[in-house]
This record gives C-alpha cells, structure tokens and sequence, in this order.
C-alpha cells in the first residue's frame, strides 16, 4: 500500500507543469504557443529567455528530485521494497510530466525531471552524464536529431549506471524512463512535422528550424 501511494504522489510531483506555471506567472505568456508546443524548458527559454528558463529548469529539475529523494524513502523504510516496486516509483514523475492530468495528458518530454530523479537516486555521477552529454551534443552537433540525442544521453546515463554497479531496479527504472522519453520525442516530432507541413515552416519565426527541444 505505502509503495502505491509513493507512486501515486510521486506522478502527481511530476505532473506540475511548473514551466508553464512560469511562464504565466513571470510574463503572462503561454509558453506552449511556442516552439513545438511542448510545455517543458526550452519552450520557457523561446518565450521569454533565461529570465523564465532558468526558474522553469529549477523547479522542474526540483520535483524530479524530491520525487526521487521519495523513492529511495521506500528502501530505507523497507529494505525488502520489490525491485518493481522501486523502479516504478522512479519513473512515475517522468510519466507524470509526460502525461500529466493538468494539460489534458499533453505533458512534456521530460529531460529536466528525469535529470532530476536521478541525480537523487544515483548521485552526481549520472547527473553530469546526463546532461553533460546533451549539452555536449548541442554544442558540438546542434542539427542532430532530438531523438538521437536524447537517447545517447540515456545510453550514456544508463552506461554509467552500470558503471558504479547500481542493483538491477535500476536498470528496471532506466528503461520505464527511457520509453516514456522516446514516446514523448515521437509525439513530438510528428506534431512538429504534421503542422509544419500543413501551414510552413516559416509561419512563425518561434517555430525551431532543426527539431524540437523541450524538457
């Protein structure tokens, strides 16, 4: 019962679209007129810079971590948590975001959440391999797909997982996260392209001309 409800509540930290909710607040835009539409970061960053990127990043990295701070609440009370149990609590906010009950399930792609729950569940290490890697991708191959980066930044994040010899409900929790990701891209993309032929690409300069982002 207790795992369920960390469940439970774990989906509904993630569900908070604090990004929109920034946006709203700090400049009275909706940042998902922007860009592909995707509610996340980066969307936060095409509306009104870093003035609202920043504080976007910061709590949406912030509910990924309590999230997983709560997770990791579960082994110490129980040491015996099923593995399942564990990995489903973990990525229940990247679902959340994702899919979250506040936007009518149009949530996310859920990169700054997921960053979040595993700095809290596997430490420093998996953060700076987590982002790093995406950042290291925008710098050095701006123009490749957002779906190749994001899942060579969850390879890499997986990779190091591995590394350090985490238990296996990690690698359970690794790849509920990763689907999630990839779902979430998918929908993404086929927005993206579906409107960007039917009205043209050029109809609005807020449109990203190589993919689209969002966390």
């Amino acid at each position: 019962m207790k795992a369920a409800l960390i469940v439970a509540v774990n989906f509904l930290l993630g569900s908070v679209p604090w990004a929109v909710m920034v946006g709203r607040v700090l400049r009275g835009v909706d940042i998902t007129i922007y860009g592909d539409h995707n509610p996340g970061t980066y969307n936060a960053l095409r509306a009104g810079g870093l003035r609202l990127a920043a504080p976007a990043m910061i709590l949406e990295f912030a509910k990924g971590f309590v999230a997983g701070r709560l997770a990791q609440g579960m082994l110490t009370a129980n040491p015996a948590t099923a593995s399942w149990a564990w990995a489903v609590a973990a990525a229940a906010p990247v679902a959340g975001h994702g899919f979250t009950p506040f936007l009518r399930f149009r949530g996310g792609k859920a990169l700054a959440v997921t960053l979040g729950v595993w700095t809290a569940v596997a430490g420093w290490p998996a953060m700076l391999a987590y982002a790093g890697t995406l950042c290291l991708q925008e710098l050095t191959w701006p123009k490749a797909p957002d779906a190749f980066k994001v899942s060579l930044g969850m390879v890499v994040l997986g990779s190091v997982a591995w590394l350090m010899r985490l238990p296996a409900r990690y690698a359970l929790a690794w790849a509920l996260t990763f689907a999630v990701i990839l779902i979430k891209q998918w929908q993404y993309e086929t927005v993206f392209q579906c409107t960007a032929d039917r009205y043209g690409a050029g109809i609005n300069d807020n449109w990203p001309r190589t993919g689209s982002r969002g966390a």
